[in-house]
């Protein structure tokens, strides 16, 4: 834009020299008019050509303007989301931790839980003997009954404990 105000400032300038050269002097002719008009009309195409880049410098500097504006604010909102999220993650992150600090404590419970269980088994859990093992006690029972009987008659003097009245 610098350069279209510098050539049309030149050119202003080269217009009123001519006017003043061709007025002053008895050369008015067609052909200093017609250079004059031909300068004047570039004027005014220079002016359009300055206005129209005026314009759109002014269109372009509201459009970067309007953008600029538009990033901030998505940065902003960007940041604000990163924070956001940067603060989940790190609730997250404790509640995890949290969690498996409660896993492992409840694992534990549940090991210790079944060791006892498994100790309580032993002592409550009825356990089916085999038929020789019955058969074997039933023996043992037996004749510890017939000991006891020969030990209590063999006491009594004549009499049998039984027998008493």
């Amino acid at each position: 834009m610098n350069d279209c105000r510098v050539g049309l400032d030149a050119l202003t300038r080269a217009i009123q020299v001519l006017k003043e050269f061709y007025s002053s002097t008895a050369r008015s002719s067609d052909s200093g008019t017609n250079v004059v008009s031909f300068l004047e009309v570039a004027q005014s195409d220079m002016i359009k050509m300055k206005t129209d880049g005026e314009e759109k410098e002014h269109e372009a500097g509201d459009a970067f303007s309007k953008q600029k504006s538009n990033f901030e604010v998505n940065k902003a909102q960007n940041t604000a989301t990163i924070k956001a999220k940067d603060q989940e993650r790190a609730r997250l992150g404790s509640a995890i931790s949290d969690l498996k600090n409660d896993v492992d404590g409840t694992q534990a419970e549940l090991d210790a839980s079944l060791q006892y269980l498994e100790k309580l088994k032993e002592a409550c859990v009825h356990k089916v003997m085999s038929f020789e093992e019955r058969a074997a006690k039933m023996q043992q029972e037996i004749e510890s009954l017939q000991q006891a009987l020969e030990i209590l008659e063999n006491e009594t003097t004549g009499e049998s404990f039984l027998q008493r009245k």
